[in-house]
């Protein structure tokens, strides 16, 4: 006979074969076999009888009757006999017939080529499967380890010790030191992994009795894949400090047990692949890094574009930043500091204006603002004396300059805050030359350091070096603007009071023109007190800018002199000075809470007047310098504040029509 299990049998020198209790087997039989043999076990060699598990013999075709198979199923060791024997009865036989029996001196007796020693388990089946337990928990353990520790390296760890949490840099600092030996380490969790997959697919070979080596193979690896691979890799992808820290001791232990093998492969490995380096990061990388993790990190959008700024410091040159040399508002060193140059310093709102000589391109010095407070604005101070007497030192730059550098040295301030760009011109017959192409400010570098506008309250529209957008752009100064005065009154005068009007919401309510509203000189009156009017009685006065109870259709600015103004039915009385202002209810009709009443009419033109009706009269206390408004004249400078600021925001626009300051000033000089 022969055993068909794939399990492990093994025999003796005299022959006798060693099973395992309990196990179900194929087993091969030789001889001369009927249709219908019953195969049945014995421990008795005398009593073939006994009653035990009968199985029908299968003769195999083609063997002529002389092999037969049968699945049968071994019984337990017991305390009477370890020792099976084999009966076989054929189909028309009523008794059991005993296999391979001779008798010698002693009796009866079974020759060992058809005995079956029955072998118990080594250890209980309880230990067994409690083994199978541990070994899978270290398979699991080896495998999440080996992803989870592996994939810390050294300086995520060091950035978990400084950065962490208390509990992160505790594990955290439990793990490094195993962590530095990296490939030691690598090599140990390998081992230790292949060593305990391997012992466990043996127990659990040994553990199920009557299986095949494909039903262990297919289960074992099932066990393996799920318990020992693919839950413990995706617990420890996540959790991989915390998994590594708790288990850190058991991790050492293996380290030590195998390190006989594991230390040498990993000093080879050392020394082939070079010592393990952490990660490490380029600007770019880090760039990026805050780019993928925006969801996880919780900067907010201006600190993410503080820090990529500052990592493009040291790569970015003056060139991609710069102001264009044609896009700077700069002054010629023949001109004078007087009062139009002044008011058009006022309006564009820089600080620091470069001089040039000649072309733009030479520039010669830089007029702080500051410099000019001892300018006399009676005597028109030449651009040239004031060159001469402060010779600014100017800071120059090539254009391929790192902005690192540049945010430096304007931080020390010994060079100013203002640098001019240049370039090595090689164009052209003769000897190369350098030429400034363009200014880069402070404002600049800070603008790129922290990846945003800076405004203020008083910048002004230029072209921006790198975007090529532009900053909210003002009109035009104030001396441009195209008026015939017909009193004449100090240009400075004339400015502080547009200037109110612009600044003092109650007049200027349109946000559209609010910034831009204009003063029009051709509203500007003399009124002259008569001159039997003793300057001693002012009082006695008759001349009236306002009356209570009739109609008046202008606003009044008072800009030079001084005024009574009684109200109401008691007379209340006070004197109003420089910028009282009447009417107002005139200029906003629409408006809600203004005293007296607006009243529309027609006049002689044929066009819509409006009137307004005072509570109050005010009369002169001598001669007088006001601004005179009409509801229509002021609707006029807001139309013309419009148009200005629609060429001024649009130079494509104003390109195309050259004439439209003379078309505004049409606006302005249209009658009542």
């Amino acid at each position: 006979m022969r055993t068909e299990v794939r399990k492990k049998t093994y025999y003796d020198l005299d022959g006798r074969m060693y099973v395992l209790e309990n196990t179900k087997m194929l087993m091969r039989l030789f001889g001369k076999f009927k249709d219908g043999s019953i195969f049945k076990f014995t421990k008795t060699i005398s009593d073939c009888d006994r009653k035990g598990e009968e199985v029908e013999l299968r003769v195999l075709e083609g063997s002529n009757y002389t092999a037969a198979v049968a699945e049968v199923t071994l019984p337990s060791k017991g305390d009477d006999s370890d020792v099976v024997y084999m009966c076989l009865r054929d189909g028309a036989a009523t008794s059991f017939t005993l296999q391979g029996d001779y008798t010698d001196g002693t009796g009866q007796n079974v020759h060992n080529w058809m005995q079956i020693k029955l072998v118990s388990r080594p250890i209980p089946l309880w230990a067994h499967i409690l083994i199978i337990a541990v070994l899978l928990m270290l398979s699991a353990l080896f495998s999440g380890l080996n992803l989870g520790l592996l994939s810390l390296d050294k300086t995520d760890l060091k950035v978990i010790i400084n950065t962490g949490s208390q509990r992160e840099r505790s594990q955290a600092s439990k793990i490094v030191p195993v962590r530095n030996h990296g490939n030691f380490l690598l090599c140990c969790l390998v081992f230790s992994n292949v060593l305990v997959n391997t012992i466990l697919t043996i127990m659990m070979d040994s553990v199920i009795p009557g299986s095949g080596t494909w039903e262990t193979v297919a289960l074992t690896t099932l066990a393996i894949v799920l318990i020992g691979e693919i839950l413990p890799q995706a617990v420890c992808s996540r959790y991989g400090l915390a998994v590594g820290a708790e288990t850190i001791l058991i991790t050492k232990f293996f380290m030590l047990v195998s390190f006989p093998l594991a230390y040498p492969v990993g000093k080879l490995l050392d020394k082939i692949l070079g010592e393990e380096i952490g990660a490490v990061y380029t600007r770019d990388r880090l760039k990026e890094l805050l780019k993928v993790t925006r969801d996880q990190h919780g900067l907010e959008t201006e600190e993410m574009g503080i820090i990529s700024g500052a990592l493009e410091m040291k790569t970015k040159t003056v060139k991609d930043i710069m102001t264009p040399l044609d896009d700077i508002f700069m002054l010629p060193v023949e001109a004078s500091f007087d009062f139009d140059i002044l008011t058009e310093i006022e309006c564009r709102g820089y600080t620091r204006i470069p001089i040039y000589e000649g072309v733009r391109a030479n520039v010669v010095a830089i007029i702080n603002v500051k410099q000019l407070t001892l300018v006399d604005l009676k005597v028109a101070a030449p651009v040239k004396s004031l060159v001469d007497f402060y010779k600014t030192d100017l800071f120059f730059v090539f254009e391929n300059e790192k902005l690192d550098f540049m945010f430096r040295s304007f931080r020390e301030g010994s060079r100013g805050h203002m640098a001019f760009v240049q370039k090595l011109n090689d164009e052209g017959p003769g000897d190369p030359r350098y030429e400034t192409i363009g200014l880069v400010t402070m404002e600049d570098v800070l603008e790129e350091l922290l990846q945003a506008e800076i405004y203020d309250e008083n910048d002004v529209g230029r072209s921006h070096g790198k975007s090529g957008t532009q900053k909210t752009i003002k009109s035009l100064p104030y001396t441009y603007r195209k008026t015939r005065p017909a009193v004449h009154i100090s240009p400075q005068l004339s400015l502080a009071a547009t200037q109110y009007l612009v600044t003092c919401k109650t007049y200027s309510t349109d946000e559209r023109i609010r910034s831009n509203f204009r003063l029009m000189g051709t509203s500007i009156h003399v009124v002259k007190l008569p001159k039997q009017i003793s300057l001693l009685h002012p009082d006695e006065s008759t001349v009236f800018l306002y009356e209570a109870g009739k109609p008046s259709d202008v606003f009044t600015m008072l800009i030079e002199g001084k005024v009574r103004v009684e109200v109401g039915k008691e007379r209340l009385a006070y004197d109003g000075g420089p910028f009282t202002t009447f009417g107002v209810n005139l200029l906003m009709p629409k408006s809600e809470g203004v005293v007296g009443v607006v009243k529309s009419s027609i006049s002689r033109t044929g066009r819509d007047k409006l009137t307004y009706i005072p509570d109050y009269t005010v009369k002169a206390l001598g001669d007088l310098h006001v601004l005179k408004l009409t509801y229509r004249k002021y609707r006029q400078a807001c139309t013309a504040t419009e148009q200005e600021r629609l060429y001024s925001n649009n130079p494509q626009k104003a390109a195309e029509k050259p004439d439209w300051a003379e078309e505004i000033a049409a606006i302005l000089d249209a009658n009542d």
